[in-house]
């Protein structure tokens, strides 16, 4: 059995975000082999990664060739039931002993001994075989007679970090024996990183996961790919192996069944020594568009812009389309299309010069890079035609006198905004106002003028018609036409304008007639 060392990694950022903090990754930890796992009298040599096992010097001459065995010592073990255990068989009292030669450089190991009562020498050395590179030296003394069983700890240790091979020898040689074997078999734990998706990136449909997950520097176990709602899981498998990855496809992801919203996907890479790495990569599954949302005004002329907001909010905007059609119409007009978010912004500028006047829908429709979609509608009237605005009475260069006069003509459109009716003249040198209204008239009244007290002279009506429908999205600015009339006022026979009719005003008519023209 080997103990497990692991490590956590997330995007800094995104792991604050979630946990409120970003602590290092934890590095690797030795392992511990109990040789439990093994069968019993299973022959070991190098089934445990990161060392190689041998009984030395096999002084029985090669019959039977020595190995370590997996035992039950008589005196029990340190952690289970189970031992490493010189191989029995040939004489006792031989000068075999146990081999430890370790694949890296060590600075500690540790292990129990046993299981004969008796001194044990512990030799350390740099080299992997032979007499060079002597370390260091101890012995241990088990106290007691017959078999103790193996419950001593042993610690060797190098500061220089250059231990390769371990030796145990009892003099007598009654089969040394050892139990969890405590080292460090790969100092580096695996790697494990996902390249794709990014922090927070929209994800949809089945979606390829790529990254890394491999040992750089010693054998790779597996590597799992999972995903959650929640940061610490319960964790759904999408994919494992035990192929490592150094930069490539992790896993496809099928998306479509889940609901939209924040998950996780995490990769745990586990080498040899069991030793795991994982790393979690939060993002966003997508299965609607935001916002789309704008508007016109109500009734518009020449050219109209829709004001509003295309946007998502994790995903982005791949395009938005801005449609138009008759209300009654089946086929789309394209009036615009686009391929950035727009937040209260135009989103067109729509020429309804080219239109017939009457009721449209105008449509907006928002794409994520998912193909999720969102339209809104709105209706809309298109009226490029002027208003109508006339005067039939009084007629122009007409002559009116008395106390009022009544002014009647037509002030009308499909989509009335309001009109107003005016005058200037005489001692008037600016409009002034005679009547107004917002509701159409049709050969009717449009005002009583009054004139008493006005002076003789010629005026001006003016009728002024504005329709409802906003031009240039200019909310102050409409459609409007108007009408304009000449009148004179006063007596016709007053010829010299006193306010009499007198005999003076036939010699000034007469005057003027023998006068000629010009």
């Amino acid at each position: 059995m080997m103990k497990q060392s692991s490590r956590m990694t997330l995007g800094c950022a995104a792991l604050a975000a979630v946990l409120g903090s970003c602590p290092a990754p934890a590095a690797a930890d030795p392992v511990t082999y109990t040789f439990d796992e093994l069968a019993l009298n299973t022959a070991v040599t190098n089934q445990y990664y990161g060392v190689t096992f041998s009984a030395q010097v096999q002084s029985c001459g090669g019959s039977p060739f020595l190995y370590m065995r997996i035992k039950n010592p008589t005196g029990g073990t340190a952690s289970g039931t189970r031992c490493l255990m010189i191989d029995q068989g040939c004489p006792d009292f031989s000068s075999d002993w146990l081999r430890m030669v370790f694949d890296l450089a060590q600075t500690d190991v540790k292990f129990y001994v046993g299981d004969f009562a008796g001194v044990y020498q512990i030799r350390a050395y740099s080299s992997t075989s032979g007499s060079s590179g002597l370390l260091s030296t101890q012995n241990i003394t088990l106290d007691g007679t017959g078999y103790v069983g193996v419950h001593r700890l042993v610690s060797v240790h190098d500061a220089a970090g250059t231990i390769r091979r371990v030796e145990v020898q009892m003099p007598i040689g009654l089969f040394e024996s050892i139990d969890d074997l405590t080292f460090d078999p790969d100092p580096t734990p695996p790697e494990a990183a996902i390249t794709s998706p990014t922090e927070w990136q929209c994800v949809c449909g089945t979606f390829t996961v790529t990254g890394t997950a491999y040992d750089p520097d010693g054998p790779f176990l597996n590597r799992r790919l999972e995903y959650s709602a929640n940061p610490g899981g319960p964790w759904t498998l999408i994919s494992s192996s035990g192929t490592e990855v150094a930069s490539g496809i992790l896993g496809s992801w099928n998306t479509t069944a889940l609901t939209e919203g924040t998950y996780y996907l995490q990769l745990t890479s586990t080498n040899a020594t069991e030793a795991k790495t994982s790393t979690i990569m939060p993002c966003w599954v997508s299965r609607t568009f935001d916002t789309v949302n704008f508007s016109l005004p109500a009734i518009v002329s020449q050219n109209a812009v829709p004001d509003g907001t295309v946007f998502d909010s994790w995903c982005g905007v791949s395009s938005y389309l801005v449609e138009t059609k008759p209300l009654m119409g089946m086929v789309w007009t394209t009036v615009h299309t686009g391929t950035a978010e727009r937040i209260n912004q135009n989103l067109a500028s729509w020429n309804t010069n080219t239109f017939a006047d009457g009721r449209y829908l105008m449509r907006v429709t928002g794409t994520n890079p998912c193909g999720q979609s969102t339209s809104q509608s709105v209706e809309v009237i298109v009226d490029n035609t002027p208003p109508v605005a006339e005067i039939t009475t009084p007629l122009s260069c007409s002559n009116a006198s008395g106390t009022s006069i009544t002014v009647r003509g037509t002030a009308t459109d499909a989509n009335m905004g309001e009109w107003s009716l005016w005058y200037i003249g005489g001692l008037v040198t600016h409009w002034q106002l005679i009547n107004s209204g917002n509701t159409p008239v049709v050969s009717g009244e449009l005002g009583t003028w009054n004139i008493a007290g006005t002076a003789r002279c010629a005026y001006a009506l003016r009728l002024v018609v504005n329709d409802a429908a906003v031009r240039n999205n200019n909310a102050a600015i409409h459609n409007s036409n108007e009408y304009v009339v000449g009148v004179d006022l006063g007596c016709a026979a007053d010829f010299n304008r006193d306010g009499l009719e007198s005999v003076s005003d036939i010699f000034d008519f007469l005057n003027d007639w023998f006068a000629g023209c010009p």
